[in-house]
């Protein structure tokens, strides 16, 4: 099932940025050079493909404690650039 499911999200993921025209690759690109501090982004990305999203709103209810949830709050971590879903468990 794990080999079925790994293939679909390819394909998903393939057609998302040629049917739709996402730019959620680019972006993630451009937000990794910028974290890096250097067009070398590959141990960055080897990184953030072990990595998970934190699960039922973690972030979010840190943030908010923080009081830094809220729409002024600059997107400039490395949590803010990783994908909404892992390929980590694929």
């Amino acid at each position: 099932m794990k080999i079925i499911c790994t293939g679909v999200w390819r394909r998903v993921d393939a057609w998302s940025v040629v049917s739709v025209g996402l730019q959620q690759h680019a972006q993630t690109a451009r937000e990794f050079t910028r974290l890096a501090n250097s067009v070398d982004i590959m141990p960055l990305q080897i990184f953030a493909e072990a990595l998970e999203p934190a699960q039922y709103y973690t972030r979010q209810h840190l943030k908010f404690q923080a009081g830094n949830y809220h729409q002024f709050e600059p997107l400039n971590r490395l949590a803010d650039a990783l994908p909404a879903e892992s390929s980590a468990g694929a």
